[in-house]
Parts: structure tokens; sequence; C-alpha cells
């Protein structure tokens, strides 16, 4: 039957811990004397990291101290048991951090930046998201603001229009250094242009090339242009549409 650790043997694993602390201990003897050699300190370790781990309850049901004592064969399979428990929690840990870390480096737009991106309204913008145009994303309750990442799909099931958000803020940029640097010219024919290169690179209409292939048989290369491109056709459309 496991028993948790008491504070006695709380204060002998204090105890034994704090000889890490002296510059003089040699770490490799430490270890052998006491994780080897000292039987008991081991098997108060042990139980100090059965706590720790999430989901032990088998482990517990199959602790005996008088077998883990006797250093035989069903010790051993506690042991293995803990160990390889202790490995995989790492393993998720792991995972959940490197989730974690991705998502602090993805950008995120609030609905008032898509609508500048996309060149609507923000009403708009939030239909759209309550259209479920927007993957994955869900309309924010009273008082909360929709945050929508970088990466996150567009989708418009009519027109059949897929691209990602940092898709559509690329030609935004692209758009305002269009603006600054060459002269001025209708919103409109700046986003004919935009077609009539790809028509040009492609040689035909978005329907008779890329717009005829699906997304796993595009190279990288295709796969940004036929996001570009949907999306200034989408913009053509709705331009034409104001």
């Amino acid at each position: 039957m496991f028993v948790s650790l008491t504070m006695l043997d709380e204060r002998r694993i204090e105890t034994k811990l704090e000889e890490l602390k002296s510059p003089d201990v040699n770490v490799s003897e430490w270890y052998k004397r006491s994780l080897v050699d000292d039987v008991e300190f081991r098997t108060l370790f042990i139980k100090m990291l059965i706590q720790l781990l999430p989901n032990t309850e088998e482990i517990r049901a199959k602790w005996d101290d008088f077998q883990f004592l006797s250093d035989n064969p069903a010790a051993n399979e506690v042991l293995y048991s803990i160990y390889m428990k202790a490995l995989r929690t790492a393993r998720s840990n792991d995972a959940v951090l490197s989730i974690s870390s991705r998502r602090s480096m993805t950008k995120e737009y609030s609905t008032g930046e898509l609508a500048t991106f996309f060149g609507v309204s923000q009403t708009t913008i939030n239909k759209w998201i309550a259209a479920g145009h927007f993957n994955g994303i869900l309309r924010a309750g009273e008082n909360k603001h929709v945050k929508v990442p970088e990466d996150t799909w567009y989708h418009n099931p009519a027109s059949g229009v897929r691209f990602q958000v940092k898709d559509a803020v690329e030609s935004w940029k692209r758009e305002q250094e269009e603006w600054d640097s060459r002269e001025k010219v209708s919103e409109s024919e700046l986003y004919q242009r935009y077609v009539d290169h790809f028509e040009h690179k492609y040689g035909g209409k978005f329907a008779d090339t890329l717009g005829k292939k699906e997304w796993n048989q595009l190279s990288d290369e295709e796969d940004t242009d036929k996001s570009m491109w949907a999306f200034f056709l989408e913009r053509t459309r709705d331009v034409a549409g104001d």
C-alpha cells in the first residue's frame, strides 16, 4: 500500500539534497551513495516522484515498501513504470511549451485591423466570422474582442476563394507600397494590375490555370501565388460592386 511522504521523510530528503550545495561534493559519488547504496533514501526519492507525476494510481496500487526495499523484480517493475511515466510527462510538457511558444510568435489581428487589410467594414468582418469564413474563429462574447491569428484560413464558399490572413496582410502592404512609390491609380486599376501580372505569369485566367489545381498539387510558389491571385480577384469584384 502506498503511503504519502511524512514530514520526517521530507526532512530526510531535504537533508540529503542539502549536501549537493557544497562545492566539494562529487555528484557521481553522491548519486552512488544516495540513490544506489542507500536503499531507504532511494525509496523515498521514488515516492516523491510518484507524488509529483500525474495519473499514478496504478503504480500506487502496486506499491509495497517492503518489496521495494528488498530490491526484487517487483520493485524493478515499479521503478520502470515510474521512469517511463516521467519520460512521457516530460515529452508532453515539452510539446505544450512548444505549442505555447509558437502561438506567442504568431501575430494576431483585431477585427478592425482585418477590415483595413480586406478593404471592407468591421461589420462585414464580424459577419464573415459569424458565417465561419475564418476557419476556427468564433464570435467573441459581450465586451470581448476577437483576435485572429495570421495563419488563419479565410474561405468564401460562394466564390471558392481561399487564402490565409497573412496573405491579405502582405497584399495590403504591397498595395500601400504601390501607392507610395508609383503614380496614383484607382483602386480597381491597381487590383487589375496584379491580376494581369498573374495572368501573364501563368498564361491564362485563374480558373483555367492555378484555379484548376487542388491545394496539395501546388508548389510552394504556386500556393502563394494562388492565394494572392484569388485575393486580388475577390477585391476586384468587391470594388466593382461598391
